[in-house]
């Protein structure tokens, strides 16, 4: 598990269900999506299967290919799309990905879900930083290990999806989660 610096609830709960099982690893700063996954390199023995912690997903996931691979949203809206990453498949292999698309037509949605390989990941190292932001981002670092002799195939979510970017996305995150325990 990887927490952001002064996240003190996160590794509590994470200890309590996994308790001496959980490695959780501390970003100093933020720099990255895809520096922050750099971080559990040295813990990783195998693949690793990557959800971001913005995120909420209530449905079903396929499962994820052999080799490295980005889940996709086949529902989602163009809206969506735009909001998130768009990714351009060729049967089930990835030809490329665009963050936050302006025209998210022939593209699907890509969500914060990420089935990895240890070598890919050892390549995000690589890809290039974000001089505007100073970060390492996932979608650059994906596009960089793919056209570097990677190949990235897609899974597939079905269900609900919300990306928490905005304060009224984490509104409509913790409603949806209320009536989803209300339902139960």
């Amino acid at each position: 598990m990887i927490v952001a610096q002064g996240d003190e609830l996160t590794p509590k709960l994470v200890r309590e269900l996994l308790g001496t099982r959980a490695i959780v690893l501390e970003q100093a700063k933020p720099d990255g999506v895809a520096n922050a996954i750099l971080l559990a390199l040295p813990h990783l023995v195998g693949n690793a299967l990557v959800f971001l912690g913005d995120i909420v997903l209530e449905g079903t996931l396929s499962e994820p290919p052999a080799g490295s691979a980005v889940c996709v949203w086949d529902e989602a809206p163009d809206d969506a799309t735009r909001e998130n990453f768009g990714v351009l498949l060729e049967n089930d292999s990835v030809a490329e990905l665009i963050e936050k698309p302006a025209d998210p037509r022939g593209l699907k949605c890509g969500i914060g879900v990420y089935a990895l390989q240890r070598n890919c990941v050892a390549q995000f190292a690589q890809a290039p930083i974000n001089s505007a932001k100073g970060e390492r981002e996932i979608t650059e670092a994906l596009r960089y290990v793919k056209h570097h002799g990677f190949p990235l195939q897609a899974f597939h979510f079905s269900g609900t999806y919300i990306n928490i970017n905005r304060i009224v996305d984490r509104s409509r995150a913790e409603e949806f989660l209320k009536s989803l325990a209300h339902d139960r």
